[in-house]
């Protein structure tokens, strides 16, 4: 059964319950940026988003990422890059409710904190820079 306050409590993460069943956790990468973790159980799927990782504001062309981000989810494991109604980057993720345990939770807790930071700085360069091309992209 999918308890998502217990997992967040076991995996040693402050949360708040935004509202019914909706939780938010905030994470800090390495270079100490904040970002929100929204989780919450839906039809037969536990959604996981960081929301926003990049904002639509602080893109210069935002449709100069696109490529990038189709780029970039062809090499994501488990997690993949989407816009939402006002133009922001996501990153998401999702778990079957049947057979989600607290192990497979945790694995994609791990994976998306290690995607954002390893990605975010250089999402953002390329947000602020159109045309700049990083390694990570290709």
């Amino acid at each position: 059964m999918v308890n998502l306050a217990a997992w967040f409590k076991r995996y040693e993460w402050g949360y708040v319950e935004v509202e019914g069943g909706v939780f938010r956790a905030t994470f800090a990468t390495e270079t100490d940026d904040e970002f929100d973790l929204f989780v919450f159980v839906e039809d037969d799927w536990v959604h996981l988003a960081v929301s926003p990782l990049l904002t639509a504001a602080s893109m210069v062309e935002p449709g100069a990422l696109l490529p990038i981000l189709l780029r970039l989810n062809q090499r994501l494991t488990a997690a993949r890059f989407a816009l939402d109604s006002d133009g922001d980057v996501n990153l998401l993720a999702d778990l079957p409710v049947a057979g989600a345990t607290y192990a497979a939770f945790a694995q994609i807790l791990d994976l998306l904190t290690e995607y954002v930071g390893r990605l975010v700085g250089e999402l953002r360069r390329a947000a602020g820079n159109p045309g700049y091309q990083s390694p990570l992209f290709s």
